[in-house]
């Protein structure tokens, strides 16, 4: 059985936090996990996750020193846009 990703993974532990603060820095660090509400461990097993559904992609630098930056895919920044939507309508 393939992987199919659904709405279902925005259930995971603060996986909005992260979409939005990535879109909102065009980019994050390892490092800047640490700013989402959870632990580093479990936000960078829902990062994974988001990779798996082609919403962010996450590239190794090894150099200086052993890192991750994480980028939102064209469909990352879509669902981005339609979650920021939803908080303007959550807002009125």
């Amino acid at each position: 059985m393939s992987y199919q990703p659904s709405i279902e993974i925005l259930n995971s532990g603060s996986a909005v936090g992260l979409i939005l603060l990535i879109h909102k820095e065009n980019q994050i660090h390892s490092s800047d996990l640490r700013r989402v509400r959870g632990g580093y461990d479990r936000l960078k097993k829902v990062a994974d996750e988001l990779r798996m559904a082609g919403i962010v992609d996450i590239e190794t630098i090894e150099k200086p020193y052993l890192t991750f930056v994480y980028r939102l895919t064209d469909k990352g920044n879509v669902i981005a846009e339609k979650l920021l939507e939803i908080d303007t309508i959550i807002k009125e």
